[in-house]
């Protein structure tokens, strides 16, 4: 029996992205620069964003911006989701950032101050766009999940603004790009449940219960397994009595996240890359790094750490939208790190492994996780403690 799905996550140093504009398949994919800056200082943290700079980058530019954020419920998530996705922009020529924002595990706050941050993460690239070499009426707010339902916040929730900010300058993104967004609070039990039944504040969180004819074009996406479906129908549904500009992209079969994953990685950003060349934010060269994508993202990796009879094993399997059983787990098995040790000397950097504890008290005892993390250190990986779901 699974007492709690607990996970390492092990990243590669090096930057994960497609190809470069002109790269042939032959060609090594060339990771943009990046760099990192505090974007807001809280009394529970100082909250980081980095941004990739396109190959050719001036701080003279006006290019367009886009600026990503973290699912994980409000209460999690690691700000390296994104990676693939803004390393992917960067290279069609946007800025691309990914911003951290307060969540509950680690701050102890509410979707409140998780839509606050998000407000402030905008307001931040329009305030810094000189020196970020970006057009301040052309940036682009995007997440998944929680991290969907913030961004859609950053256009629509009224109020929320951090304080101290100069409101002046605008948190309102020009455009949206959403992957399975939670789009309403007001109405929903569980989700209003998580703010104390603040009725104000579910209705101020709630997306749609805002959307005007004049709000920013909006691109989403949901797989037809994913419940949330059913709020971006209304989404869409009240956007065409408006007159707004909002399109619907669905995933036959698919569950919640599953945007992160090839092939979907691949299609999601070629379907983004149409939607801001028709913004005139991207040109209309011939979209093949999104394809490409699909092929050097994030390796579908879980390593299964679980124990029986006292000894530890390994089982590394090709990662999936569920949890596998425990026989498909030790049908495959290995004890002891040096069985699988070839298999993570062959991973290009940038892919990554999902350690998921199985049958291990809560948490996991740290000699079990330490053979992991003292083996990714010695090969140079960047090492990250956190919670992963894995669906």
């Amino acid at each position: 029996m699974l007492v709690k799905h607990l996970a390492i996550v092990i990243t590669a140093s090096a930057a994960l992205v497609a190809a470069a504009r002109h790269a042939t398949a032959n060609e090594e994919p060339k990771a943009p620069p990046t760099k990192s800056f505090i974007y807001k200082k809280t009394k529970q943290a100082n909250l980081e964003i980095i941004v990739h700079y396109p190959p050719g980058w001036k701080e003279t530019d006006r290019r367009p911006g886009i600026v990503f954020f973290f699912s994980g419920g409000w209460t999690g998530g690691l700000v390296e989701q994104f990676e693939p996705q803004a390393g992917y922009l960067a290279t069609r020529g946007l800025v691309a950032a990914r911003a951290d924002y307060r969540v509950k595990s680690r701050h102890g706050v509410s979707p409140k101050e998780c839509v606050e941050d998000a407000k402030s993460a905008v307001r931040w690239m329009r305030q810094n766009a000189r020196t970020l070499g970006i057009d301040p009426d052309r940036i682009v707010a995007a997440g998944g999940s929680a991290g969907g339902h913030i961004a859609a916040c950053t256009a629509f929730a009224p109020g929320l603004e951090g304080a101290g900010e100069d409101t002046e300058i605008s948190s309102k993104p020009n455009a949206l790009v959403l992957f399975n967004p939670v789009l309403r609070f007001s109405g929903i039990p569980p989700l209003m449940d998580g703010i104390g039944n603040d009725e104000a504040l579910g209705k101020a969180i709630s997306p749609t219960l805002h959307l005007t004819k004049d709000s920013p074009p909006t691109l989403i996406f949901y797989g037809t397994a994913d419940i949330l479906a059913l709020m971006g129908d209304e989404f869409v549904l009240k956007s065409k009595l408006l007159g707004h500009r909002a399109e619907l992209f669905r995933a036959e079969g698919q569950p919640h996240e599953f945007y992160d994953h090839p092939p979907w990685l691949g299609k999601t950003m070629q379907r983004t890359d149409e939607f801001l060349v028709s913004l005139r934010y991207l040109d209309e060269k011939p979209v093949t790094n999104a394809s490409h994508l699909a092929k050097t993202a994030v390796k579908g990796w879980e390593l299964y750490l679980w124990q029986k009879d006292g000894d530890i094993g390994f089982s590394l399997l090709q990662r999936t939208d569920r949890l596998k059983s425990d026989e498909e787990i030790t049908e495959d098995a290995a004890m002891g790190i040096d069985a699988i040790r070839q298999t993570l000397d062959e991973l290009n950097p940038g892919q990554e492994v999902f350690v998921v504890g199985r049958k291990l008290a809560e948490p996991p005892p740290k000699g079990h996780a330490a053979p992991i993390m003292e083996y990714g250190k010695k090969i140079g990986l960047k090492m990250q403690a956190g919670i992963v779901s894995i669906r």
